[in-house]
């Protein structure tokens, strides 16, 4: 079985840090599943390829597609932040 995911970030960088939140995850795997993550402008492009049960390539999905995700609430929250802590001015 194969599975390509394609989710489109908001721009190329914020598509590397996905990419690169996802790919240690990419190593601890099942047996017989292989998981490669790239960058392909500003999309993430995942392929799964599995030779055993569906119930386990589906969930597998689902946590590839939390992991993404996580990352992506992350990287908005760091922006924000730093976004917030630019527009301070600080005294002595």
């Amino acid at each position: 079985m194969k599975a390509k995911i394609a989710l489109r970030a908001e721009s190329l960088e914020e598509a590397e840090a996905i990419a690169g939140a996802l790919n240690p995850d990419n190593s601890l795997v099942p047996q017989g599943m292989k998981i490669s993550t790239r960058t392909k402008g500003s999309e993430v492009v995942t392929e799964i390829k599995f030779s055993g049960r569906i119930d386990t390539l589906m969930s597998t999905i689902d946590d590839l597609l939390k992991c993404a995700q996580a990352a992506e609430r992350a990287l908005k929250c760091v922006s924000k932040t730093q976004t917030r802590s630019d527009s301070v001015s600080y005294r002595a």
